[in-house]
């Protein structure tokens, strides 16, 4: 599809194919998808945005386990 498509749109085409994956019917409504997906996002950017960090300027002596256990720690705080 468009990118310029209404977002009630592309919410229920994303209702109907996860309906289609999961094999029965759901009872959430498209805007309750949208806003699980936004609060699954902001952790998203916020993991992403830490490991970009790490990416960009490595810690001496750090292995990559070593980075994403760092990331681990940033997160709780």
């Amino acid at each position: 599809m468009g990118t310029d498509q209404p977002r009630a749109r592309l919410w229920n085409q994303i209702r109907d194919e996860f309906i289609k994956i999961v094999s029965y019917e759901i009872e959430r409504v498209s805007l309750s998808l949208m806003n699980r997906w936004s609060i699954i996002q902001s952790h998203l950017n916020k993991y992403f945005g830490i490991v970009r960090t790490l990416q960009r300027a490595p810690t001496s002596g750090y292995n990559v386990e070593d980075s994403v256990s760092l990331v681990h720690i940033f997160l709780l705080k």
